[in-house]
């Protein structure tokens, strides 16, 4: 597979996903009072920002939350 093909499959599969839950959260409305999964991944996407010849938002950072043992849920 080509990197642009890689691309393209994980921005579908972040698609398929948001349409799953039914939005992308604004990390500035989210707080810790809100039902989190307790582990998991999050994704950041740039506001102001889309991929090449796309209207989706670019994704700028994926990191893990919570998921080794003992770990907090804080970003």
């Amino acid at each position: 597979m080509s990197r642009r093909s890689d691309l393209d499959r994980l921005y579908n599969l972040l698609d398929r996903l948001e349409a799953n839950v039914g939005s992308k959260q604004r990390f500035k409305d989210c707080t810790g009072y809100m039902d989190w999964p307790e582990r998991g991944v999050y994704f950041f996407f740039a506001e102001d920002e889309t991929r090449n010849s796309t209207d989706q938002l670019r994704l700028t950072r994926i990191g893990p939350h919570a998921v080794s043992s003992g770990s907090g849920t804080s970003l």
